[in-house]
């Protein structure tokens, strides 16, 4: 799999299932994010950018499983607005 070249003032990013290379000046990455086995949802958030001069680039990966019944709801961490 070749690698995808981010351009100045790219943003890649997500929440869920992904594989795929990426290449900003200095670094190659490999990015894999999937779900927990046997859900179809969930998995990594994953964040890449880079500025628009190609000098500063930035990275993010957050491990999330929210479909494990040990994980709280997320109305349980952040509840709606009563009405």
């Amino acid at each position: 799999m070749a690698a995808r070249a981010l351009q100045c003032m790219e943003i890649l990013g997500g929440l869920g299932r992904r594989e795929e290379r990426i290449s900003v000046k200095g670094i190659d990455a490999y990015i894999l994010s999937e779900p927990l086995p046997g859900h179809e949802s969930g998995g990594d958030v994953q964040y890449a950018s880079m500025c628009a001069a190609g000098k500063i680039s930035r990275f993010a990966v957050a491990d999330v499983s929210t479909s494990s019944p040990q994980c709280p709801s997320k109305h349980d961490i952040a509840p709606e607005p009563a009405p």
